[in-house]
This record gives structure tokens, C-alpha cells and sequence, in this order.
């Protein structure tokens, strides 16, 4: 079979990347990519004009996908594939994660101008071009009124885990992250694993926890895995009969990068669809 070049976590300006769905998928399309997969953070608003543009330009599958954000002690990111992004059902369930996003980043405010730094939620809505306010919007606010030089120096002094000012995450856990993902039909899978902070055992325990609610797949092909890490993510992978799923996390500015990609194996392409039973 011939290698397939994918990329199966992306964003556009419908979360917190910078280039809109279209122009995500022309990159992608200029970088000889295959196989693409547009994982908003908690919305679908930009899948329909990814897809649209996929089949525009021919030679390229864009898949349906989502990145809901979940918690358990700490953030937990569940990717979502072949998910129904026209069903009201489903659009409905992803706009209460919506909301609970929403709460966590008024008392990220809130917390911040106890400490002298004057922004709002209006501010952040502004920054955002899609349905989600998320921490990039809020780092472009504090930059842009000076409290802050760049995004990287915002970012590391007030919303990290640890700052001060950070608010974990609002919502549901993984579990009902994964749950919702498989209820409505997609598929289901683990991401960027290696940015737990608890112990290897830990997030195996949490694996093995997830896939009895029917995770399918492991992130394990993360753009900034070392080799170690992958092999440790496959591994895990095979004892839990999991695909590995891989991508760039790309947002233009600050993570990722499109000419990073990994070529899925039969049983990945096969459990995404893309190649017949």
C-alpha cells in the first residue's frame, strides 16, 4: 500500500489558530498531504468549509474532527474524528462544552484584574473569529494593551497551570468527552498524552479507564514526541488495542508545524474509514 501522509490535528481561526479552514486545508494541500483532519478546540464551525475546500482542490480526504476539551485533575484533550459537525444533536452537545469553556476563561478575567491587568471577556470575543474564546485570545488581549512584550512571555506568566491567574479547565470529563464523541458515531482518541503531568502509570490507568468508555485511538505521533516517547505511546497503543493517531497541533503562530506529518497503518486508516473493511 502506498504511505499515506497525515496530519490529523489541525486548527483554524474557529478556535485559536490564525488562517481560516480553507486556507488550512490549501496548506496542507501545497504540502503534498494525503490525509487532514481540521480538530477545532470544542466547535465544528469551520469543518463544512474544510471539507468543501478538500474536494475543491481534489487529491486530498479532510476528515470531520474536534478537539473537546475535558478534565481530570488536569487538562485532558480528547480528538475527535468523522464526527457528525451537521447534526443538531451533536452541535447542540458541543456547545455546552462551549460554554463551560466560556466560564473558564471569565474567571481567568476575573482573576487577572484582581492583580491590576484590565481585560474582559468582550475583549477576548473580539480576538476570536469563530465560537471559541480560548488562551490565545486572551494572551493577545494582555499583549496588545501592554501588560505583556509577546505571547510566549503572557502565556508562561499567567495562563499556564501554576500561574496565579490560570483556571483549569470547565468541563466535562474524559470519559463523557469520549462518550459523546463515540455516541454520536466518530472516533475517538487520546491527544498530545505526553503533556500530563502525573507519573507514566498514572496516565495508563487513565487510558485503560478510557478505553472501557470506548477510546479507540492514542496520540502517539505527536509533532514533538521524542523517539522514546512515541515508543512508549505504541507500546501502550498495542496493549490496549488503540491506533495511533499523529499530527502537528497546528495553529500557524506558536505550536505546530504542517510539514511535520506521520503515515498511518492500515488498521488507523481502516478504523477512520478511509480505506474499506
Amino acid at each position: 500500500m502506498k504511505e499515506v501522509k497525515a496530519d490529523l490535528h489541525l486548527h483554524s481561526e474557529q478556535s485559536d489558530g490564525s488562517l481560516s479552514p480553507s486556507n488550512v486545508v490549501q496548506l496542507a494541500w501545497e504540502a503534498e498531504l494525503d490525509l487532514i483532519a481540521l480538530t477545532d478546540h470544542d466547535t465544528v464551525g469551520g469543518v463544512k468549509e474544510a471539507v468543501e475546500r478538500g474536494k475543491e482542490l481534489g487529491g486530498i480526504t479532510v476528515l470531520a474532527g474536534i478537539e473537546l476539551s475535558s478534565y481530570d485533575r488536569e487538562d485532558v484533550h480528547i480528538l475527535g474524528y468523522n464526527v457528525p459537525y451537521l447534526d443538531e444533536k451533536f452541535l447542540r452537545a458541543v456547545e455546552d462544552t462551549q460554554g463551560m469553556r466560556y466560564d473558564r476563561y471569565r474567571l481567568t478575567t476575573e482573576k487577572l484584574n484582581k492583580i491590576g491587568i484590565d481585560v474582559t471577556m468582550q475583549d477576548a470575543e473580539n480576538e476570536a473569529k469563530g465560537d471559541v474564546v480560548g488562551r490565545v485570545h486572551m494572551a493577545r488581549v494582555i499583549v496588545k494593551k501592554g501588560y505583556c512584550s509577546d505571547m510566549v512571555e503572557t502565556i508562561e506568566k499567567y495562563l499556564l497551570p501554576g500561574c496565579p491567574t490560570y483556571v483549569g479547565e470547565r468541563s466535562a470529563t474524559p470519559v463523557e468527552a469520549v462518550k459523546l464523541i463515540r455516541d454520536f458515531g466518530g472516533v475517538a482518541a487520546l491527544a498530545h498524552p505526553h503533556r500530563f503531568f502525573r507519573p507514566f502509570f498514572e496516565t495508563e490507568a487513565l487510558v485503560f479507564e478510557l478505553k472501557r468508555a470506548g477510546l479507540q485511538g492514542i496520540e502517539s505521533e505527536y509533532f514533538s514526541h521524542a523517539k522514546e516517547q512515541r515508543d512508549r505511546f505504541r507500546a501502550l497503543a498495542k496493549k490496549y488495542s488503540l491506533i495511533n493517531t499523529g499530527g502537528s497541533d497546528f495553529h500557524c503562530t506558536y505550536y505546530g508545524r504542517l510539514n511535520k506529518y506521520f503515515a498511518p497503518d492500515s488498521e488507523t486508516l481502516r478504523v477512520l474509514g478511509v480505506v474499506e473493511e
